[in-house]
Order: structure tokens, then sequence, then C-alpha cells
């Protein structure tokens, strides 16, 4: 799926660069300085860290437009359970053969990542030296965007990073780790322009009635408790090719579309924009996944961790009048 991380990195900062106001708390637009050269797509994991390094050049067919083309993708996996395996794939060698190797010292996306670009600047990556040193724009995936997300691509620096911070106990396992990647990648290339994509941005149309929850607006509101939803940037994928292969445009292209892997979700598009999905406030809530329960009954916590010889701690937890009723009921 980086796949799409660098097109979409590439049609945004080919036109616009957002820039952080601090009155406001959300992103303006100014006019970007120059086109990227050279982009590097990051999407760091609970247990890994996938890149790919993409070149930029002009279309064979229409000669203002710039196009990404893959030079190479690397994964580094198994940082949880280690040792840690390294895969690296040049697309400009011939053969495209896939070298690997055990990482034996590496158990962070930060060690990680350090890996890969002393492994770029190394000869047998076949990676010019200063190509490393032409990255102009790093793209990174970055799951919750919470409010400060909500328009779309961000650029980072010391205060996004800060506001981003706020929102990493909502997708711990995947904010935490692009947080530090985003940090290290901003200390290793600051002369590049490091830019956040949010999966959660798309689901910014979800119409009040299904991003509202059922409970105290105050609280709410105060604690911005509300449905976001994940699995963004892929459903956006599937959109765009979707409404091509049925030659329709996006904003009359509607569908039910399903990302499933060990992360599952469902999204209705209707005309183009989220309409209802099924993740929440968190990636808990909605469909079961590998280390996810998905949405249960919320009760079912108390009855699972109690015996029934504690019925009595059981009932004492209301968590509605409904439930209250029924246990009064029940004695």
């Amino acid at each position: 799926m980086l796949n799409c991380y660098g097109n979409r990195c590439l049609n945004y900062t080919q036109y616009q660069n957002p820039t952080f106001s601090t009155k406001t708390c959300m992103p303006t637009m100014t006019s970007q300085k120059g086109p990227p050269s050279c982009i590097l797509a990051v999407n760091a994991g609970s247990s890994s860290l996938k890149l790919q390094l993409f070149s930029v050049g002009r279309s064979d067919t229409i000669a203002s437009d710039l196009v990404p083309k893959l030079l190479l993708k690397s994964a580094v996996s198994n940082l949880a359970s280690p040792p840690a395996k390294f895969t690296f794939q040049n697309f400009e060698k011939h053969g495209h053969s896939i070298e690997s190797q055990d990482l034996k010292d590496i158990q962070s996306v930060v060690g990680a990542f350090e890996f890969f670009l002393k492994f770029l600047r190394k000869d047998r990556s076949g990676v010019r030296e200063s190509q490393v040193d032409e990255i102009t724009h790093i793209c990174h995936r970055v799951v919750h965007g919470g409010e400060v997300g909500e328009r779309g691509p961000l650029v980072m620096d010391s205060r996004t990073l800060k506001l981003l911070e706020e929102v990493i106990s909502l997708a711990p396992l995947h904010n935490g780790p692009a947080d530090l990647i985003m940090k290290a990648a901003l200390k290793s290339f600051p002369k590049a322009t490091n830019v956040a994509f949010f999966d959660s941005s798309f689901h910014n149309s979800l119409p009040d009635f299904i991003r509202v929850y059922p409970i105290d607006q105050k609280v709410a509101k105060a604690r911005k408790l509300r449905k976001y939803g994940f699995h963004g940037l892929s459903y956006h994928w599937i959109l765009k090719n979707v409404a091509g292969f049925l030659g329709k445009d996006e904003n009359e292209t509607s569908i039910i579309a399903l990302h499933l892997g060990s992360g599952a979700s469902m999204c209705a598009i209707k005309n183009g924009k989220s309409f209802d999905t099924t993740m929440g406030l968190t990636p808990l809530e909605g469909l079961p996944g590998g280390s996810r329960s998905g949405t249960i009954d919320p009760s079912l916590i108390f009855h699972y961790s109690s015996r029934p010889a504690d019925s009595d701690k059981v009932s004492s937890v209301e968590l509605s009048h409904a439930e209250s009723i029924l246990n009064l009921s029940s004695v």
C-alpha cells in the first residue's frame, strides 16, 4: 500500500505545502517552493517498518506532470520477536533480487530506520549515496490524526509533533512508533520536508449523527470523544481505483469497501465520501482483528473477568439504567 503514499505525497507536495497555524491550531496552505525530486515513504508499525524510495521525473505524455518511479522497497519485521528480519529490493538492479538478513541487535523502529539509512549508503545497496542526500520529501503514514489532522496531510515540525503526541494514547501501537520515526527523520534529514498522512482524515466527512457517541456532549466535546475511523489511506486508494475501473468520477462513486488484514474494518463510501465506518474513537471498535476484540457488549468484560461466585461484584457495575433495572429484578 506504500505505493499510494508516494503518489499521494507527490500530488500533494507538487501543488501545495501545508504549514501550521498557531492561531487556529489547523493547517493552512502556502505555495510550494519547489517540486519534489526524491520521496521516501515510511510506514511505521508496532513491530515493523516499511519503506519505499521514489525518484520523481517528468511524464512522457504531459510535460507539466511529475511521475514517481519506484526505486526500492525495504522492510524490517519481527521487531517484537527478535531476531528482526531485514529485506531490501532495488528495482534499478538487474533481476530485482530480494536481499534479506537477520538483525540480532535491532529491536526498535528507530534502530530499524537507522540501519536502513546506513544500508542505503553501502555499495551493495546499488543506490548512489548522493541520491540519499537528494531526498526532498519524507511521507509518513500516521493512523490517528485527531482533530489536528482533520483537514488532511500536515508538514511536521516541533509544533505539530507536540500536538500529535496528545493522541498517541488513542492508537499507541501505531502512533507511538510513527512519532519516533518522524523525530528521527527530522533529525536525519533536516532539509527535507516531512509530511504526515493520516488514516483518520478520510473520514472527516462522517455526518454528525454517525460520528457522535450517545454520551454527555459537554464531556465529549471537551475531550474530543467521537468516531474518527481509520484505514483511510487504503480506502482512498480503493475508491480511486474502483472509480477508474468503472470509468466514473470519484464523487459519483458509491461503494462498500473492506480493509481485511490483521487489522480489519469496513467503510460505506457515498459519492466519494466516507459516510460510515466500523472503527470509532480508536481502532478497537468494529470488526475483530489479530490483536483487537472488535465491538463487544461493554458489560462483557466484567462478566468475563469475574467468577459466578462474584456475581455481586458484577451487579454493582451499572453501565446503564436498563442494566440497573435488570440487575434489581433478578435479585
